[in-house]
């Protein structure tokens, strides 16, 4: 499998040259642990981060930030709630 991209990134206030990691569709889906289709689908939902180039025709290229996805990700992470009864059903 083909390692994801990086593009150096300049960060104007700090003056300092950022590493970002850039993925494609199948880079992300990896990543995320879903299908390409999964993947394509949170993209026409606009349910996830992505950059959008222009591409050949109707079709646009998808890029995703690494960062980004984490960021997503952990908006999206559900946290367990302790039920307090005991003995008692749901």
């Amino acid at each position: 499998m083909d390692k994801p991209s990086a593009v150096a990134v300049a960060e104007p206030e700090a003056g300092v040259i950022k590493q970002v990691e850039v993925m494609t569709m199948e880079n992300a889906a990896e990543f995320l642990c879903v299908s390409v289709r999964t993947l394509e689908r949170y993209v026409q939902e606009g349910s996830i981060p992505v950059v959008r180039l222009p591409g050949n025709g109707k079709r646009c290229i998808s890029r995703f930030l690494r960062s980004e996805l984490v960021k997503w990700l952990r908006q999206r992470q559900v946290r367990p709630v302790r039920w307090k009864g005991h003995g008692e059903t749901l």
